[in-house]
C-alpha cells in the first residue's frame, strides 16, 4: 500500500481508491453515441447533435432534419417563401427537405437552412447537467 499526504491531515489512499474515483469520473460523463445517416435519419424536427462538413472542415452543430413536404410554412415567412416548395393540391407551402441549423433567438429557435454540406452523423444530446438555481 503506498500512501500520499493531504493537505489539512495525513491519509492513506491506495492507487485502488484513485481508479476507483476515476472511473466514477468516466461514468458520470454524458454519453454521446453517433449515428450514420445512411443508417437512419432523426424524427421530423427533433433537434440533435450532427456532424457536418461544410466543404472546408467538419463540426458540430445543432440541427433537425426536415422531410420533403412535411413541414409546412407561412407564406408570410419572407425568408423562406422563395425557396420553398408549393404544393397546388393543398396550396401548402412546404420547408424543402434537408438539414437545418437551430440558432437559438431570444424566445425560440431559428433555422437556417437547408445546409449545403454534409451530415454525416448525428446523436441526441447529453442531458444537462443538474444544478440547482437558486432564486
Amino acid at each position: 500500500m503506498t500512501g500520499c499526504a493531504i493537505p489539512g491531515g495525513w491519509e492513506t489512499h491506495t492507487k485502488e481508491d484513485e481508479l476507483r474515483q476515476r472511473i466514477a469520473e468516466l461514468e458520470a460523463r454524458p454519453v454521446i453515441t453517433w449515428i450514420p445517416v445512411v443508417e437512419r435519419i432523426p424524427a421530423t424536427m427533433l433537434r440533435v447533435l450532427a456532424a457536418y462538413n461544410d466543404g472546408r472542415m467538419t463540426t458540430t452543430i445543432r440541427t433537425l432534419h426536415i422531410p420533403a413536404s412535411t413541414v409546412t410554412c407561412s407564406e408570410y415567412n419572407v425568408d423562406m417563401v422563395e425557396i420553398a416548395d408549393y404544393d397546388e393540391a393543398t396550396g401548402n407551402y412546404y420547408y424543402p427537405a434537408g438539414w437545418y441549423e437551430c440558432v437559438e433567438s431570444a424566445d425560440d429557435y431559428s433555422y437556417i437552412g437547408p445546409l449545403t454540406g454534409t451530415v454525416t452523423h448525428w446523436a441526441l444530446p447529453p442531458a444537462l447537467p443538474k444544478m440547482e438555481v437558486k432564486p
